[in-house]
């Protein structure tokens, strides 16, 4: 079983740039998680907002085959991106232990989306976090990534992921 997967959606780069920075610290795998209806901007707002799927290209990384998976999304009208709902409906099952990170233009002053998640999934995502773009262009978030980074580090050096209820 390998250990953590990062799937993340990023329209304009922002989630993309904090994903692959997570890779890094984590050196796990990777997925970009590609929508193939919503192209433009306007389309992809109006389907967050309203809380639509859309239709993603077919994953390479199954979840199910990771301890830990970390989702990565944009939010847009206080929501997920279109993708990653649609991402996190797909796999609902296969999500054993999963933090969500968001990335949003105002971070912290959007709602905790640990809520949507749940309600798609049934459980609530060990670790919600919210980022700003600023902090992305800053490079300054992760002191706000390191408790989960830090947990993940912790339990690679253990054969087995418990699951943390709520961080």
């Amino acid at each position: 079983m390998k250990k953590v997967l990062i799937s993340y959606y990023s329209r304009t780069g922002f989630t993309e740039k904090l994903a692959k920075r997570l890779q890094e610290e984590l050196n796990c795998d990777i997925e970009e998680i590609i929508d193939k209806v919503n192209t433009s901007f306007i389309s992809c707002l109006f389907s967050s907002l309203l809380r639509r799927n859309t239709i993603i290209e077919p994953i390479k990384k199954d979840p199910k085959d990771y301890d830990f998976v970390i989702i990565c999304s944009p939010i847009w009208a206080g929501a997920l991106s279109p993708a990653i709902r649609t991402y996190i409906h797909q796999n609902k099952e296969k999500l054993k232990n999963f933090a969500i990170i968001s990335v949003s233009k105002f971070g912290e002053r959007n709602k905790d989306l640990r809520f949507e998640v749940e309600r798609i999934i049934g459980k609530n995502p060990s670790y919600s976090i919210m980022l700003s773009e600023k902090e992305i262009v800053n490079n300054s978030f992760l002191p706000k990534l390191k408790p989960l980074l830090d947990y993940i580090k912790q339990k690679l050096s253990h054969s087995n992921f418990l699951f943390l209820e709520n961080s």
